[in-house]
């Protein structure tokens, strides 16, 4: 099961929970009692719409891929930040290839990742550090 800061559940498998608060999320896998905390990269929001449905899209994606934990998150955060960088909230996603690469990257380069407009199709806008 699956809860965003919207209240929505979704059902991700027996023995998956989590929520999201905005700057982190937080997954619980019950059956090890593992907890994930992955920290939100930075986002020039251009509408606050869509993002909580959208991490959700992300992450349910890459479980059905059987990413790992940290990935998964990552990739709902990528999502998320699709939404938020338009106009309402029907953005086209970046390619899984992108997706992918930019959910490796180490700690470091994630903490310094800012997605503006744009991002899901300009790889050379992607990463700006203040």
């Amino acid at each position: 099961m699956f809860t965003t800061d919207a209240g929505d559940t979704v059902t991700a498998g027996t023995t998956d929970a989590g929520t999201t608060t905005g700057t982190d999320v937080t997954r619980t896998t019950a059956r090890t009692d593992t907890v994930t905390t992955v920290p939100a990269h930075r986002v020039d929001v251009v509408a606050p719409v869509g993002a909580g449905d959208a991490f959700a899209a992300g992450f349910l994606s890459a479980t059905l891929r059987g990413l790992p934990v940290r990935d998964r998150i990552r990739h709902g955060h990528l999502m998320a930040a699709a939404a938020l960088t338009v106009p309402g909230d029907l953005a086209a996603p970046p390619s899984r290839s992108h997706a992918d690469r930019l959910a490796a990257l180490d700690d470091d380069a994630w903490g310094r990742l800012r997605l503006g407009p744009g991002w899901t199709g300009a790889a050379d806008q992607e990463v700006r550090t203040p």
